[in-house]
């Protein structure tokens, strides 16, 4: 991240996006949450031809991100950004073993700590989904 840049920065920046790719003004206000004023409000409307415009536009640019990212260098060690690096290769490369363990830590309480291991599935089942 660059120093001092914000959320609302980063509005302004998917704002310009937007304008690079010639979206359509409509389709933007909708994407930023902004109503269109006057009777241009009334009489446009947002299709599904302009949202596919917008997910194709956020699709390359994630891809030449991920590009740009794999000449740096062409694996990571979070499993996510790995498994998406791997898979510019043509064929893909296979993850190495392991790669599918979670990223993050067990944190464990001491009484957790002779207790094993914490179980994977079903470890949804806990959370409010609803």
């Amino acid at each position: 991240m660059l120093p001092g840049l914000t959320p609302h920065g980063q509005r302004h920046g998917y704002q310009t996006w937007m304008d690079e790719d010639g979206i359509p003004y409509v389709a933007q206000s909708q994407q930023m949450g902004h109503e269109v004023p006057g009777t241009r409000g009334i009489y446009s409307h947002v299709t599904d031809r302009m949202l596919n415009e917008i997910r194709e536009a956020l699709q390359e640019r994630w891809m030449a991100a991920l590009r740009a990212r794999a000449a740096l260098s062409p694996t990571s060690a979070v499993p996510v950004l790995h498994a998406a690096l791997m898979a510019l290769f043509d064929p893909p490369r296979p993850l190495p073993l392991g790669a599918a363990a979670p990223i993050c830590s067990q944190n464990r309480t001491p009484e957790r700590q002779s207790a094993g291991p914490l179980p994977r599935s079903g470890a949804l089942t806990a959370l409010s989904l609803g």
